[in-house]
């Protein structure tokens, strides 16, 4: 499934910092509270959450949101929803994931997974990134690295991640995990663009 951006940019931002810290107050209350915070103007929300006007602005920025109005701007176009699981449904899931693991046991191109890992070990600095659900994967990853050795970065903060992207070089591996590619779709700028084009193309 695709993400809606809001969630991707506050729940790093949840995961990445304390729990008592503002910005993961702050990011805990506008999920929880979408609807809301959507009629809210910024000098209301601070006050629902005991901060600054400042703190409110600082988060934004923080999270990678360019300012209050584009936080608006995501807040209408998210729509989370809640549903039960029908009678049956959980058989049908199960029946549903094991075809799935199937079908990708089937599509495993060992030549590119033995030059990944050939990668893996010639590049000094590497990092393995992904969103949410991917970043599990990722932190996997990274733990099983250092058990055999070798030590990767990554970042459950997206702004990190794409802060860490940008100011790599040549002589950084970055690995990306990311369902149908869709990564940089949250939050790519031409500059990134460009970026990735020129790392990919020497």
């Amino acid at each position: 499934m695709l993400y809606d951006k809001l969630p991707v940019l506050f729940l790093s931002a949840a995961a990445s910092e304390k729990g008592d810290s503002i910005n993961s107050q702050l990011a805990a209350y506008i999920l929880s509270h979408a609807d809301t915070v959507k009629g809210m103007g910024i000098r209301e929300l601070a006050q629902q959450c005991h901060v600054g006007i400042g703190t409110v602005s600082r988060f934004c920025r923080d999270v990678g949101v360019g300012g209050y109005a584009q936080l608006q701007q995501l807040l209408q176009a998210y729509h989370p929803s809640f549903e039960r699981v029908k009678d049956g449904a959980a058989d049908q899931l199960s029946a549903r994931i094991g075809q799935e693991i199937a079908f990708a046991a089937g599509t495993v191109d060992m030549a590119a997974v033995r030059a990944a890992a050939e990668d893996i070990r010639e590049y000094k600095r590497v990092a393995a990134f992904g969103l949410m659900k991917a970043e599990s994967a990722a932190i996997c990853l990274q733990s099983d690295l250092l058990m055999l050795g070798k030590s990767i970065y990554t970042n459950v903060s997206f702004p990190q991640q794409l802060e860490y992207i940008r100011t790599s070089g040549k002589d950084t591996l970055v690995l990306l995990f990311s369902y149908t590619g869709a990564y940089f779709d949250y939050a790519m700028t031409s500059e990134m663009r460009n970026h990735c084009i020129r790392r990919k193309s020497s």
